[in-house]
């Protein structure tokens, strides 16, 4: 995924191809490459989570990712003050929610 581009219309894309069986594992691709759209670079090698490996870690794990580490939500907080970006941002019209049956 781009990094920071969730409301870019040319850039708000990811590419996952992964053959694991593990529904588990392929979820934990998919949170990772939105978190590049949503403005998370790969953790440092400082930054650490309680359970286990990272979403963002640079390594490629075999286990499921399930936590962000603090640098990650560190650094989504900056890019939402930072640039803002409204269709994250903006709060929905009423007419465009789609009410269940």
């Amino acid at each position: 995924g781009y990094v920071g581009a969730i409301c870019s219309l040319q850039y708000s894309v990811a590419v996952i191809q992964d053959y694991s069986r593990k529904s588990n594992l392929v979820a934990s691709a998919m949170a990772h490459e939105m978190g590049h759209n949503l403005g998370i670079n790969h953790d440092r090698a400082s930054c650490n989570c309680i359970a286990g490996p990272c979403v963002m870690s640079s390594k490629i794990s075999y286990e499921p990712l399930y936590e962000f580490s603090s640098c990650s939500v560190q650094e989504h907080q900056r890019y939402l003050l930072r640039d803002r970006p409204q269709c994250i941002l903006n709060k929905p019209l009423s007419r465009n929610i789609v009410a269940p049956p």
